[in-house]
């Protein structure tokens, strides 16, 4: 092929015509390409300075240097981006330092793309068609068909300062870096000048996002951090964070450097359109895809435990992106042998045991009021928590105190309420000692009264709240503070770093005591005396998850309405509360031993042992239901049936106690070929410590049963 212009040069290398250094591809440009060659001769083509930087790079002397094995690859990320992608290649060309590889990965366009990206085969510029409409698995195309040591991810409407990759390799010093950034200019239909960060800071960037998409990164650090993996919705995601942010998390550093990044402002950019779609920092952020450290202290209580396991077995939160860390400070062999069998056959893929004694046994249980004690327990939980501190290493640490129960999706709930403001989300739990909820607004005042959706807040107890891993790691926690206690210190420090705490009224939870009593926010008990028989919520969720596949469900005897606020978190289904007398919890007042039920499902929890015509109700029931029946009894069996004696409400009403021997059920249930029946015996925290819960199915029902 004969050259079309006037360059003289032989070979690749340096041109002296020019004064410039010539790669293979730009002395073929200079050869055959005239509108390169006139680029050149005005000084303004590829490789060439102008005389400020050419003085710049005078004065710098030989003080950038770099390793020369750290080749970089260029991956030009397009869509539609005919318009730009010319310019775009000519910045990569036009490096001071020549990247090794310069491919451009064309998702699925339908403009020009491809015939640009040929325009340039000549100078070594590779092409990729894909169709993927997903700039991840782009991006991921992109690193797989190149094979250099660094990677530069480029849009295709963006453009590279001449000295960008001649500075950012420089700033490579050690083996830890793995991300270098620069600023930004903002060009096009705005401009703007965007300054970030001189030094890396982990904690602000799970903020929100300072290191823009073409930043050079470590190979090595992608692949160990697996991050093209990982999937999410690239329409609200930002991808680029989500990449930092993972690759960065395994404990590599980011540096700053000094070349800028030339950003494009149009219309048609997909951040901008992704921008306009954004609804809430939870899809922005791609949190469905976090890994959640669940931290659970462990105090002994072993009444406690058998509802709390219950509930990590039950909530929703996706068990392979949890990780457990269960600090076990009972000094109990007992307790703690409880808790590791149940951890061996859990189904959590990472679980972390650790055995402390952070203070006398049992002092969970102990008398707070009395000031020794008081001093106690802030130096356990100082200990506990520095501990937890030390340990986490994920973003969002769920705390869970082991005496409260939340509903079972609390923790993607408190992740919604996350923003690049916030520094936790608690859900909210009334205390022991007073009437309100441990959550306090400026001045230290407790909330009396329940709020409404998600609230922005002084403090709270720690007893349910998902907090930032990052603000963790960098707190120490003392029994010495001024205010004294762990959690009042912990937000008033939070005050100085500008972020907010937050409440989720939606998401109340029970507060439970070892003798039973509860508080669950306004559901009080109407029992009088000492002992709350009817205090244990585990028979609930243990009746919901077997009633969870019906459409209809009835609950005899509904008490206190109980039963339809803790099953709207297992489902959707409609439950109706029924009486025998006008309360304010009943939907409807029926007689339960001649009422005929039409439903799939019916629980009777606590109905029997409570009902002179235990017999005919059970009757009624047994002949009634459709699919599937929960009975549960709390009273002791006996060998025969006979009445301990009444129990007296407030109101003055009574109501019987009513051991049963087991045959009379069992006799009852017996004359009902087609019905199925499975016990099963739980230790919860009702009067007698014992209770026994009988699922009943038909088994020639018309709709299939659940497993």
């Amino acid at each position: 092929m004969e050259r079309n212009t006037a360059c003289s040069c032989e070979s690749e290398g340096w041109c002296s015509r020019h004064n410039v250094e010539k790669n293979k591809s730009c002395f073929r440009l200079c050869q055959f390409s005239e509108t390169h060659f006139e680029q050149w001769e005005r000084g303004t083509g590829p490789g060439q300075l102008t005389s400020e930087q050419r003085a710049e790079l005078h004065s710098r002397g030989n003080k950038l240097k770099f390793n020369p094995s750290l080749k970089v690859a260029v991956a030009i990320i397009a869509h539609n981006y005919g318009a730009f992608l010319e310019e775009c290649i000519e910045s990569v060309l036009n490096q001071t330092v020549p990247a090794t590889e310069i491919i451009v990965v064309d998702d699925a366009s339908t403009d020009n793309t491809a015939e640009i990206a040929a325009s340039f085969a000549a100078e070594g510029v590779k092409y990729l068609r894909v169709d993927f409409r997903n700039v991840h698995k782009t991006r991921q195309a992109g690193f797989e068909a190149t094979s250099s040591p660094i990677v530069c991810f480029l849009d295709a409407d963006d453009i590279l300062s001449p000295d960008y990759l001649e500075q950012g390799l420089a700033e490579f010093t050690n083996d830890r870096i793995a991300v270098v950034y620069s600023d930004c200019q903002l060009f096009g239909e705005r401009t703007e000048y965007r300054t970030y960060p001189a030094v890396y800071d982990a904690g602000k960037l799970e903020l929100d996002n300072y290191i823009h998409a073409g930043s050079l990164v470590r190979r090595d650090a992608i692949v160990l951090s697996r991050v093209f993996e990982k999937m999410f919705d690239p329409v609200y995601t930002q991808g680029d964070w989500f990449l930092w942010r993972h690759t960065l998390r395994d404990g590599w550093l980011a540096a700053k450097q000094k070349a800028v990044y030339h950003y494009r402002q149009h219309t048609a950019n997909f951040t901008h359109l992704m921008l306009e779609k954004r609804s809430k920092y939870y899809q922005y952020a791609a949190l469905d895809q976090e890994q959640v450290t669940l931290c659970i202290p462990l105090s002994g209580r072993k009444t406690l435990w058998p509802a709390l396991a219950a509930f990590l077995e039950r909530q929703s939160w996706p068990h392979d992106q949890t990780r457990l860390l269960l600090i076990d400070t009972s000094q109990s062999a007992e307790f703690s042998s409880l808790v590791k069998n149940w951890a061996a056959q859990s189904d959590y893929l990472a679980v972390n045991y650790i055995q402390t004694a952070v203070g006398p046994p049992r002092l969970a249980d102990d008398n707070r009021r009395e000031e020794e004690i008081q001093q106690s327990v802030r130096q356990a939980m100082a200990r506990i928590y520095n501990r937890l501190a030390r340990e986490v290493t994920t973003e969002y640490v769920w705390i869970l105190e082991d005496d409260i129960l939340p509903p079972d999706n609390v923790c993607q709930q408190l992740l919604l309420g996350f923003d690049g403001k916030t520094a936790s989300v608690a859900a909210p739990y009334r205390s022991r000692y007073h009437g309100g909820y441990c959550a306090w607004q400026e001045g230290y005042h407790s909330f009396q009264e329940p709020g409404e959706g998600l609230q922005t807040i002084a403090g709270n107890g720690f007893g349910c709240t998902i907090i930032r891993g990052s603000l963790l790691r960098q707190s120490v926690f003392t029994s010495q503070a001024d205010p004294r206690d762990f959690d009042l210190a912990f937000y008033q420090r939070l005050k100085q770093t500008g972020l907010e705490a937050r409440i989720d009224w939606h998401c109340e939870c029970e507060h439970r005591e070892t003798n039973a009593e509860t508080n669950q926010g306004k559901w009080d008990t109407l029992i009088t005396g000492e002992q709350r028989p009817f205090g244990d919520e585990v028979t609930y969720h243990r009746a919901a998850q077997f009633l969870a596949d019906c459409e209809q469900i009835e609950d005899w005897g509904c008490g206190f309405g109980w039963f339809s606020k803790i099953f709207s978190g297992h489902s959707d289904a409609d439950v109706q509360n029924l009486d025998g007398t006008k309360t304010e919890y009943a939907d409807r007042v029926v007689d339960l031993c001649s009422y005929r039920s039409q439903s799939e499902g019916i629980l009777l929890r606590h109905v029997l042992e409570h009902n002179h015509h235990w017999r005919q109700v059970l009757e009624n029931a047994l002949s009634s239901f459709q699919r599937k029946l929960v009975i549960v009894i709390y009273t002791p069996f006996a060998e025969e049936t006979h009445n301990r004696g009444d129990h007296q409400f407030e109101d003055g009403t009574t109501v019987p106690v009513i051991s049963f021997r087991l045959e009379d059920l069992q006799n009852c249930f017996a004359k009902y070929p087609e019905i199925s029946v499975s016990e099963e015996h739980l230790e919860t925290m009702t009067e007698y410590r014992d209770e026994r819960i009988f699922y009943l199915e038909k088994i020639n029902s018309a709709v299939p049963a659940a497993n």
